[in-house]
């Protein structure tokens, strides 16, 4: 888009403004019942930890409930959200909240390595909640240019599966 033009193509600091995805959000929505989802159905969560902020500046605690049916290849169905301010402990507990069973794995961004005051790291905090099953190490969108860490690659294959009617 010629908003970001400056920032994409020139590294200036872009924040903000303009839209991500460049299908309307409507062409994806659709309503299902989880319940509804077949024992073949498989399951992971997506977070993002939001590093402790609780003021209203900081980033929130993110994570979304994935489905892909193998009956139903290439459609990804996200069927819950959980979004909100708090602790680590106010987070696990929504996730233990929304559904997250010690079955389904937990994917997590590379900054879930920071450390903490006590020396840890922000993903070693959700490791000690036996009901969450993180992955063990971060999650990488794949060996892109910048060694799976490229956004951009990320956000075009989810505006193309959003396009292609194959995430929901």
């Amino acid at each position: 888009p010629p908003n970001e033009v400056d920032s994409r193509y020139h590294g200036r600091r872009f924040t903000g403004g303009g839209q991500v995805f460049y299908v309307p959000i409507e062409n994806a929505l659709v309503t299902i019942d989880p319940s509804s989802f077949g024992a073949q159905c498989k399951y992971f969560i997506s977070m993002d930890p939001s590093h402790f902020g609780n003021s209203s500046q900081s980033s929130k605690f993110g994570a979304l409930f994935w489905m892909y049916d193998p009956f139903v290849p290439g459609v990804w169905t996200v069927f819950r959200e959980v979004l909100m301010r708090g602790g680590v402990n106010d987070q696990a507990a929504a996730l233990l909240a929304a559904g997250a069973a010690a079955d389904i794995p937990i994917a997590w961004p590379h900054d879930g390595q920071k450390g903490e005051s006590s020396g840890g790291t922000i993903a070693n905090l959700f490791k000690q909640f036996p009901f969450l099953k993180m992955h063990h190490t971060w999650a990488t969108f794949g060996p892109g240019k910048d060694g799976g860490y490229n956004r951009e690659d990320g956000i075009e294959k989810l505006n193309k599966m959003m396009s292609d009617g194959l995430l929901k």
